[in-house]
């Protein structure tokens, strides 16, 4: 009996094997997301922010730190690097195109725009605020959806987009000449800009073909060069002269570690 059960069970192990060899492969992913950290490659040594002088007015400071390179003490991460796919998708996530247009807002506050470092879809409204005590002109100059206005204080303005902006492009105001900032405008939801960490995560990227990234700072343009440092061999790359990087999706998530970026570039 033992003998006849032990037959049973192979039999019984067996056609389940086969059956699952038959089976078709579980569908793969059709969306996928990358993630990453970018790091100051100062060896641990960070450099103290640059002081930008300003005019001398009632209330004001008279100089403020310089935002064009923020590092965080604790671990080195660099901010304000703007990361976005080169090229439109043959698709977009559900989730993006059905997405009624959002709100986003830039301040001027302390003689400075906040958020420094902006990127925004094209079909969003930016809303300029005024939170200072005076008067600013806010004005983008851009390719695409240039503007100039002058906004009073305590009010605001929205302002709507034409269409996409190959590169991040400055924001300044006449009258505080000392106020600088960068926006970036595209025609897809793909894109971010790292904390105040370091990290940056774009999710829910077609899977079925491969992308270009552009890798872009204020204080050096587009980062050519720099390397990651991945656990993964095959997640080890390194951007192209224009700051670029292909991806080709091989797992749901795909996580390209840290890349160190280059003192003697930012430090320009």
């Amino acid at each position: 009996m033992k003998t006849l059960a032990a037959a049973v069970v192979f039999v019984l192990i067996t056609s389940e094997f086969a059956l699952a060899q038959q089976a078709p492969a579980p569908p793969a992913p059709e969306w996928g997301t990358i993630l990453g950290r970018v790091v100051y490659d100062g060896k641990g040594k960070i450099p103290a922010p640059r002081m930008v002088p300003i005019r001398p007015g009632a209330g004001r400071p008279a100089q403020i730190e310089d935002d064009s390179l923020v590092i965080n003490k604790q671990n080195s991460g660099l901010a304000n690097v703007v990361i976005y796919l080169r090229s439109k998708p043959s698709k977009i996530h559900p989730g993006y195109a059905d997405s009624k247009p959002q709100k986003q807002i830039l301040t001027t506050r302390n003689y400075r725009f906040e958020p420094h470092v902006n990127a925004i879809w094209s079909k969003d409204t930016l809303e300029l605020r005024n939170a200072e005590n005076v008067g600013v002109n806010v004005k983008y100059d851009s390719h695409v959806n240039d503007f100039n206005v002058l906004i009073t204080p305590g009010e605001a303005e929205n302002k709507q987009f034409k269409g996409s902006e190959y590169m991040p492009r400055p924001l300044s105001d006449n009258i505080h000449p000392w106020m600088s900032g960068q926006l970036l405008v595209r025609d897809t939801p793909y894109f971010c800009v790292t904390n105040e960490r370091g990290i940056f995560c774009i999710p829910n990227l077609p899977t079925n073909e491969t992308h270009e990234f552009v890798f872009w700072h204020e204080r050096c343009g587009y980062m050519s060069g720099m390397a990651n440092q991945s656990p993964n061999p095959n997640h080890q790359v390194v951007l192209n002269p224009k700051g670029r990087l292909l991806i080709t999706f091989t797992e749901p998530v795909l996580d390209l570690g840290e890349f160190l970026a280059d003192p003697k570039k930012l430090m320009q």
